[in-house]
């Protein structure tokens, strides 16, 4: 069952401020000049808390193929909503702590939206990962019998 309240003619808006989180039915009485009746209406309001957005990095750098884990850390209801964006411009996931795998070197931004109920926020980490390209081993050298007395080697990349 809603809470109740009362708001009254003259401000033209609800300020819920202050407020819990919840249904609350407030009356909108109409004070009117006699001989005519005042009038009043019941309205029910859904008061909740917009989304405070955090979220870590888990690992931020790394080698192509580098698989990467998203704590959220948000302040939300448990009817929330999240939408994350991974900025590989082909993944997104409605999960609360996704992961995501990136094939290509480069910098990633992430975002993540979530919804409460109607609130949304949205934070973007920009450079949020850095991956890296696979290095490329190929190199030469010098001797393939190595000696006793002359045991170096010399190796060019």
């Amino acid at each position: 069952m809603p809470n109740s309240g009362q708001f009254t003619a003259g401000t033209g808006s609800l300020d819920p401020s202050g407020i819990a989180t919840g249904a609350y039915d407030f009356t909108y009485t109409l004070d009117i000049i006699p001989p005519c009746p005042s009038d009043s209406a019941v309205l029910t309001v859904n008061i909740t808390n917009t989304p405070v957005i955090a979220f870590n990095v888990i690992p931020s750098e790394g080698c192509e193929g580098l698989e990467v884990f998203f704590d959220n850390q948000s302040i939300t209801d448990r009817t929330s909503t999240c939408l994350w964006s991974f900025g590989d411009s082909n993944t997104s996931s409605t999960s609360s702590f996704p992961s995501n795998i990136y094939l290509n070197s480069g910098f990633y931004d992430v975002t993540l939206t979530i919804d409460n109920n109607g609130c949304s926020s949205t934070l973007t980490q920009f450079d949020a990962v850095e991956i890296y390209p696979q290095p490329n081993t190929d190199f030469n050298w010098t001797s393939s019998q190595i000696f006793s007395d002359s045991p170096i080697v010399d190796f060019q990349n």
